[in-house]
């Protein structure tokens, strides 16, 4: 049996969230490592979790918590890898026969990045769960680190040799049947704060969960290359088992469907509705999906099965910037889109991003316009970054627009709602320019009249109340 630490590395709140964000921001559970925790367990395997952005703490805050592991696996995104590496070089420095690991989507991008400091043994590229797997029974056959590198038998793993050189041991194949996974290990976390945005989620505490991995459409700013565009689910019996055990075991009073493409397969959605109304399974429940999957008699099930919220990623007002980064959207279908949702009596999110790679300052404002003629229940205003192995950050990258030493490499990226500074400008806008623009966005959508009476017409009880206050905060915060 070896011993298992999972880390996802430990952010203050101030570093995480600027400006709104602060009062507003989603504290969500880490499922991908869960996922390799209940992996392990499954299989014998002794593990522990410790989520350091839940806990809002300091890496010394966790510094005698990273001891006496056989194995240690830390995530890296982008904006925090950073974090991960001065986690690591702790952990290395105070054992330095521990397993130590990286994975997550920055790894699986740019591997070397986090392989050319020693502190990290091996990179896991692609999906994770029986690549950490196999290298707990190695070790617990007794193999060293250097026994896995010779070997070189464990697909999916990349690491730096002798010769300081970056080898790749195979691609590991997708896991088609997701059942095969178990349902993450949610007791090894702290559930008792994750929170979903009230931007996003009604009543506290919504729980995370995801159904699918994959997606096959081409959008330019998506990174997508770690679960792949081979879409996959989870069969509707397993996806609505697991909705039950955040009620019953996590007292969830709503519930949130991250993947990228929720209604993809409209059979498999409409058998997860029909088992939610057979099972008397009363929770709401909320999905991102694309309005080209939707229709009105999919929508009405959804509803009836209770679905809440969609939120949808219409990203940009402008048509020229829909096709620049492929959205294969237009403005029309998402007019359409929402005009369906809004009568099966199902609520809103809008997903808008500004600074898009070429965008330029009118075309932002289009964004800003659209958004309120749309007029979604809740609109996020993003600020672009360029997550290293997409279209965008190559483009950006190519043209001269993103230069110099990246963002990954000097520190922390707060999320990036409420960004104080941007990472990535398109040429012939400023920093400055950027920013207003984003502040625009926010107040003109939120203090019109006309969505200031709806919400307060919408009031229902104490959890609209909260909902609002909260929002009320973040907005006076940005």
């Amino acid at each position: 049996m070896a011993k298992v630490l999972l880390v996802n590395p430990p952010l203050t709140r101030d570093e995480m969230f600027k400006r709104g964000a602060k009062a507003a921001g989603s504290i969500l559970p880490p499922l991908g490592i869960a996922y390799i925790a209940a992996m392990l367990e499954k299989h014998g395997h002794f593990v522990r979790i410790i989520d350091g952005i839940a806990e809002g703490c300091t890496i010394n805050d966790i510094i005698s918590r990273l001891k006496g592991y056989d194995i240690v696996g830390l995530t890296a995104i982008s904006t925090f890898a950073y974090r991960t590496k001065e986690v690591a070089k702790i952990i290395k420095e105070m054992d330095k026969d521990a397993i130590v690991l990286v994975g997550g989507a920055h790894a699986n991008t740019i591997p070397y990045d986090m392989l050319k400091h020693p502190q990290f043994d091996f990179a896991v590229v692609g999906e994770a769960e029986y690549t950490f797997l196999e290298i707990a029974d190695a070790f617990d056959a007794g193999k060293s680190i250097p026994n896995i590198k010779e070997e070189k038998n464990i697909g999916g793993l990349a690491f730096i040799d002798d010769d300081n050189t970056l080898v790749h041991t195979g691609a590991r194949a997708l896991t088609q049947n997701l059942d095969d996974i178990p349902i993450p290990a949610r007791h090894l976390l702290p559930m008792h704060l994750y929170k979903t945005s009230e931007a996003r989620a009604n009543r506290q505490p919504s729980h995370s969960m995801m159904t699918s991995r994959g997606c096959p459409y081409p959008c330019t700013f998506c990174y997508q290359d770690l679960y792949g565009k081979t879409y996959r689910g989870h069969s509707p019996q397993r996806v609505v088992d697991e909705m039950e055990d955040l009620v019953k075991n996590h007292n969830a009073r709503e519930i949130a469907f991250w993947d990228d493409h929720f209604t993809l397969k409209k059979e498999r959605v409409l058998e997860i509705c029909k088992l939610i109304k057979e099972r008397g399974l009363d929770v709401p429940w909320s999905c991102v999906t694309r309005v080209d999957a939707v229709n009105p008699e999919l929508l009405k099930e959804m509803a009836s099965a209770n679905c809440e919220f969609i939120s949808y990623g219409v990203e940009s007002g402008s048509e020229r910037m829909l096709k620049v980064i492929k959205k294969m959207e237009t403005k029309d279908s998402f007019r359409q889109g929402f005009k369906m949702t809004k009568e099966a009596g199902i609520k809103i999110r809008g997903y808008f991003m500004l600074g898009l790679y070429d965008e330029t300052l009118e075309e932002m404002q289009q964004t800003i316009d659209f958004a309120k003629e749309l007029d979604p229940d809740v609109a996020g205003f993003t600020i672009w970054v360029p997550f290293p192995g997409t279209t965008d950050y190559k483009r950006a990258v190519e043209d001269g627009t993103y230069s110099g030493v990246p963002y990954w490499e000097t520190g922390i990226v707060p999320e990036f709602n409420f960004l104080e500074s941007p990472v990535y400008v398109p040429k012939h806008v400023t920093k400055e320019q950027l920013i207003k623009m984003h502040k625009k966005a926010i107040r003109s959508f939120y203090l019109r009249p006309k969505y200031i009476f709806r919400q307060l017409r919408e009031i229902n009880g104490i959890d609209d109340m909260k909902r609002l206050y909260v929002g009320f905060k973040a907005l006076m915060s940005n």
